[in-house]
């Protein structure tokens, strides 16, 4: 059998203490039937079982026998169809309930447990294999204790530390400092700013475990919520990427919003997911207020729920407020809960054809202004800062005007265009650099000329020679009337 989370083994002792104790069934029928029980669970297995047993004691006032309980679940199942469901997991979990052994806490323990559930999980009460039986009772008595305390108005007790959070705290990472495991990342941009080309190529990058905008990445398997659009286009740039074939890919095309942060959590832990990504948060809030902070607060705090704890990352597309030139913390159209609900806000931004990303992750490392190129295949691909990027372009031109011949600065400048300040640092840069070689004597009759050098013909790319000296390319100029990003 497949390992399984010891959460996951929590709730099916839960359903066995049930299934084997009839008496149990009996006392407390008012709280297993009520219409909330499926907060008792972490597991879309033993939920489904659960609901079956508890629907046919509501009818028939006995538990079903075990070939009636397996063939109602063979039936419950096949009504399903969403892809993830795996019927041979939910088999294991009946398996395994029917043959739990569940001594170990007493019906008095698990009534005053009931009669106080919205305070604590179910499974804080369930055997755990790990302890004796005297290990157990007293620790249902420490959480009972807790309980009543919490019923009463007073405060709970304090807990150090490393109670509270244990003594493994080590962050990892799915994408070294931007993607962190067990968290939520909001990606913000305008309309066609490349949100789903940036997602899917992520998702095409840890589905077959190659770089991601120059990061390696571990192999893993991806949950692809695409709700933005018809399967046709979502199929076609899958195919182009080369990972529609793939076995670690997996995609949903509809999906219950109130049911999604447990459909979530339950296809996390049975799938060992490392990604989710949710194309576009819209497509699954459509009762939620963009603009109330309370009430998007509340819509997140399930998600992060879904993945704490967990390897897996999960990112939501979500689009940028107009004009969208204020800080990435508050991009988001709507509430500024957004940027205070997700560990990782990204924003995507187009400019006069230049696309830039920009992070502001609680850990890891700011991006500021990162150029991204879509390849043919629609794969993305790290150029640089924006400072980088309008010096690489900038030079680009200048070495492209020059070809084999000499020119005077003024010629150049007047051919490249753009402000002349700019041009004289990116200018100046290439001469101190050697990338331009400089003949003349500067007298009448006899003007300095320019021309490429060895170095420049041999070497198309030409890197900066010193990138602070460009630290304000990135802000926007004119040229010939027009807004355009500087080097342009």
């Amino acid at each position: 059998m497949k390992n399984i989370d010891p959460l996951s083994v929590q709730d099916r002792r839960f359903v066995a203490l049930l299934y084997h104790n009839q008496n149990l069934m009996t006392e407390f029928k008012e709280y297993l039937l009520q219409k909330d029980s499926h907060k008792y669970f972490r597991y879309p297995g033993a939920e489904m079982i659960f609901r079956i047993i508890s629907a046919k004691y509501k009818e028939h006032g006995q538990v079903p026998s075990k070939e009636e309980l397996e063939f109602l679940l063979d039936q419950e199942l096949g009504k399903r169809k969403t892809v993830l469901i795996d019927a041979d997991s939910y088999k294991e979990d009946l398996d395994d309930i029917l043959n739990l052994d569940v001594t170990g806490v007493t019906e008095q323990e698990f009534r005053e447990f009931l009669i106080s559930h919205e305070k604590c999980s179910l499974a804080t009460l369930i055997q755990d294999p790990k302890k004796s039986t005297d290990e157990q009772i007293e620790s249902a008595e420490k959480t009972l204790a807790k309980m009543r305390t919490l019923k009463n108005g007073a405060a709970a007790p304090l807990q150090t530390a490393k109670q509270v959070l244990g003594e493994e705290g080590e962050i990892t990472w799915l994408v070294n400092r931007i993607f962190q495991r067990g968290a939520l990342s909001l990606l913000v941009g305008d309309p066609k700013a490349g949100k789903t080309t940036f997602a899917m190529d992520l998702a095409c990058s840890v589905a077959s475990g190659s770089s991601f905008l120059n990061h390696d990445i571990q192999m893993g398997k991806v949950l692809y919520y695409a709700l933005d659009g018809p399967k046709t286009t979502y199929r076609k740039r899958f195919s182009d990427l080369g990972i529609i074939d793939s076995d670690n890919l997996f995609v949903i095309t509809e999906c219950q919003p109130k049911r999604l942060a447990k459909d979530i959590t339950g296809y996390v832990r049975e799938n060992n997911l490392s990604l989710v990504i949710i194309d576009v948060l819209g497509n699954v809030a459509n009762d939620l207020s963009f603009n109330e902070y309370n009430e998007v607060m509340k819509a997140f705090a399930p998600l992060k729920k879904a993945v704490d704890g967990t390897n897996c990352h999960l990112m939501i597309l979500h689009h940028a407020r107009k004009n969208n030139e204020s800080k990435e913390i508050h991009a988001a159209i709507g509430s500024n809960a957004f940027g205070g609900s997700v560990d990782n806000v990204l924003v995507l931004r187009e400019r006069s054809g230049i696309r830039t990303l920009s992070a502001r992750p609680r850990e890891g490392d700011d991006i500021n202004g990162l150029v991204i190129e879509r390849q043919e295949n629609g794969s993305l691909l790290a150029v640089g800062t924006v400072q980088e990027a309008a010096y690489q372009d900038l030079s680009k031109r200048i070495l492209e005007m020059l070809g084999n011949s000499e020119h005077t600065k003024d010629e150049i400048f007047e051919a490249v265009g753009g402000r002349k300040e700019n041009f004289l640092r990116v200018f100046n840069g290439m001469v101190e650099s050697g990338t331009l070689s400089k003949a003349g004597t500067g007298k009448k009759g006899d003007p300095v000329r320019y021309g490429q050098t060895k170095l420049s013909l041999n070497n198309p790319k030409i890197k900066p020679w010193r990138t602070s000296e460009y630290e304000d390319l990135g802000n926007p100029g004119t040229r010939n009337g027009e807004t355009a990003w500087l080097g342009q």
